[in-house]
This record gives structure tokens, C-alpha cells and sequence, in this order.
């Protein structure tokens, strides 16, 4: 494993993209400590974790070879890495409530998408649907996950579905009329 030099985790903390260029070969190489990547640094950023950055990692990935083994391209290898936490990117995304990131990650990791449950027994959906509010931004997650994932595994911890997350928060009925219109 080798750490992510502290100015790359720096700009990536504040959403400067430019000393990326510097590592754009071994970017998926590169973990913090606690083993989140350079994508999940820029997607942890609340205020900076914004698509056009995503879409320049992934262009990075795209322009690496194929896993020979494998079969597997560098991007989605890159877009299914996991935290100590199990966190998927696609977690990340969801718990920010990034529509325009998470339709991104969707489209890039088609069509074998199938979002996992971290550590804690969530999924991506669980995570939006417990959190706060319904915003249409929320709405929009909601529906990018639902319309563009072959799993269907939307569970949460407990045996806790992400309906029951949803009503928790005092959702009323918009994720289940997502749900059934995907």
C-alpha cells in the first residue's frame, strides 16, 4: 500500500484537482491511512465534492489497461474500492446527496452495478433514505440509484429496509413512489 502524499490530500480535501495530474498513473494505488482513496477524499468533501473532478479521475482510469487477469478496467475497479468502512464511492456520493455524482458512478459501473451493504449493513439507497428531509436533490439519488442498479439488496442494518429508514426520518411515501415508479 502506498499513502497519498499530504499535498495530494490536501488539494483533494479542498477540491483542487490540479496536483491529481502529477499521479494520474498509480491514483488507485494511493490510500489515506484508513485506506479511502483519492476519489473518496474528494467525495468525502461536503462543499467541494463536485462532478467535474469526479469525471476527471474517471477519465484518468479510463485512459489506464485493462486488468489482463481480470478483465476488469481500472475505472471500475477504481469506482468499487472500499473504506475500512466498506464504503463503496457510490457510498460516499449517497451520503453527500451528489444526484449529478451518483448518476456519474451509475452510469460509469454499468451494467453489472450492484450496490453492497458497508460494515454497518447499509446500502447506498438506506444511506439516502435516512438521512433528514426529503429535498429534491434527495429525490434525484433516490431515483438514480433505483433506475440504474441490477441489486436488490436495499437493505440497511437490523433487518431494516430502506423504507423503514425513510419513515423513520418522517418521509412520506416519496421514496416507496420512487421506488415503485423504477
Amino acid at each position: 500500500m502506498t499513502y497519498i502524499d499530504p499535498v495530494l490530500f490536501k488539494a483533494a480535501e479542498t477540491g483542487n484537482i490540479g496536483p491529481v495530474e502529477k499521479y494520474r498513473t498509480c491514483l488507485n494505488q494511493l490510500l489515506t491511512p484508513d485506506e479511502n482513496t483519492i476519489l473518496h477524499v474528494y467525495l468525502g468533501n461536503r462543499t467541494y465534492g463536485h462532478s467535474n473532478v469526479i469525471k476527471v479521475l474517471i477519465d484518468y482510469a479510463k485512459a489506464l489497461p485493462t486488468d489482463s487477469e481480470s478483465g476488469v478496467t481500472e475505472v471500475k475497479k477504481m469506482l468499487r474500492m472500499t473504506t475500512e468502512e466498506q464504503d463503496t464511492a457510490s457510498h460516499e456520493a449517497a451520503r453527500n446527496r451528489r444526484s449529478h455524482v451518483v448518476e456519474i458512478l451509475t452510469k460509469e459501473d454499468r451494467p453489472e452495478l450492484s450496490y453492497s451493504a458497508n460494515v454497518h449493513g447499509e446500502t447506498p439507497l438506506y444511506i439516502t433514505a435516512s438521512i433528514g428531509l426529503w429535498t429534491e436533490e434527495r429525490g434525484k439519488v433516490v431515483d438514480e440509484i433505483l433506475g440504474n442498479s441490477i441489486s436488490e439488496d436495499y437493505g440497511g442494518p437490523n433487518g431494516r429496509s430502506a423504507l423503514h429508514a425513510a419513515i423513520m426520518v418522517g418521509d412520506d411515501g416519496r421514496i416507496l413512489r420512487s421506488s415503485l415508479e423504477n
